[in-house]
C-alpha cells in the first residue's frame, strides 16, 4: 500500500508542477469543461458556496483525451493552501473525492479555488478546461 500512495504522490506533483508550466505557456481551451458536485449529488453545484470541510467531486465533458484528470487548487489571498489532484479514468485507484480543508496550511475561512481538467500525455500536460468557486470558512 505505501508504494501505491507514494506512485500516487509522486504523479501527483509532477501533474501540478507541469499544470503549472502549462498554464503559463496558455495551453488551454477546445471543446471542453469542468463543473464542481457537492459530494453525494448528480447535478451541479447548488448557487450556494460549499463550505470548509465539505467534500466536492467534479464533473466534466471532454473529446480530447481518455484518461482525464482533475486538479483541484485552493487559495486564502493568493497563497496555494490545498492542492488535490485525482485521475476520472477507470482503473485509478484513490477515487474522485476532493475534501475542502483541512490541510496543514488551510486551518479554516473561506477560500478561492480553480479546479482544471487535464490531460497527461507523454509527459505533457495540458489543460482542457476550467472552472472557479468559493469555499465559505
Amino acid at each position: 500500500m505505501r508504494r501505491k500512495t507514494t506512485v500516487a504522490a509522486v504523479l501527483a506533483i509532477t501533474l501540478i508542477a507541469s499544470t503549472t508550466a502549462a498554464m503559463a505557456a496558455g495551453k488551454s481551451g477546445g471543446t471542453s469543461s469542468v463543473w464542481l458536485v457537492r459530494y453525494g449529488q448528480t447535478a451541479p453545484a447548488a448557487a450556494t458556496a460549499p463550505s470548509f470541510g465539505e467534500q466536492v467531486t467534479f464533473a466534466f465533458t471532454t473529446n480530447k483525451t481518455t484518461r482525464p484528470w482533475v486538479l483541484n487548487e485552493c487559495f486564502q489571498d493568493g497563497v496555494r493552501i490545498s492542492a488535490e489532484v485525482h485521475g476520472f479514468f477507470d482503473g485509478y485507484m484513490f477515487g474522485q473525492v476532493y475534501t475542502l480543508g483541512p490541510t496543514d496550511r488551510w486551518t479554516g475561512g473561506a477560500a478561492d479555488c480553480t479546479a482544471n481538467l487535464l490531460s497527461e500525455d507523454h509527459n505533457t500536460t495540458q489543460v482542457l478546461a476550467t472552472t472557479k468557486y468559493s469555499v465559505t470558512g
